[in-house]
């Protein structure tokens, strides 16, 4: 989530914002952070799927299908698989295994499974809701920020 997200999600959130501004003006930064973490989008992170992942996602039998059907049909997208493996946040998955599920050889529930390994929650850290609120937070006589009381309007 960008600055501004976070933000908009602390001020106006109709079920959690109350809290995390509650613990904003008390200072838990790291609290108000694991609430958004929470309701953070998903993100594509890189992961390179190998044909070993399928066993793992689909068990034995229906990987060995998938690998009979790839050793036939498109033997080099197999290899590529077993060497290095296929990167899943690259911007043409999607559309392989589109093809793949056009031709047969895995379904599109398969195809959601095999993306969905490359889909995580954003992670929203302390560090980032200090940055965010900070400049919303009054300064002390020397200039040193204090947590609270934080500046809502």
């Amino acid at each position: 989530m960008t600055d501004a997200q976070v933000l908009a999600f602390i001020r106006t959130d109709a079920t959690h914002g109350a809290t995390c501004r509650a613990l904003a003006d008390a200072g838990q930064d790291s609290a108000v952070a694991q609430i958004v973490s929470t309701f953070a989008p998903l993100v594509t992170v890189p992961v390179r799927f190998t044909d070993l992942h399928l066993a793992q996602l689909f068990g034995m039998t229906r990987a060995v299908a998938i690998v009979t059907w790839l050793q036939a049909n498109n033997p080099t997208l197999l290899g590529w698989m077993q060497r290095e493996g296929v990167d899943l946040s690259h911007p043409e998955t999607p559309a392989d295994l589109a093809h793949l599920v056009a031709a047969g050889a895995i379904t599109t529930d398969e195809s959601a499974s095999i993306l969905g390994l490359a889909q995580s929650p954003d992670t929203i850290d302390h560090l980032q809701v200090t940055r965010v609120l900070n400049p919303l937070r009054t300064t002390d006589a020397g200039g040193s920020v204090r947590a609270a009381p934080i500046k809502w309007s």
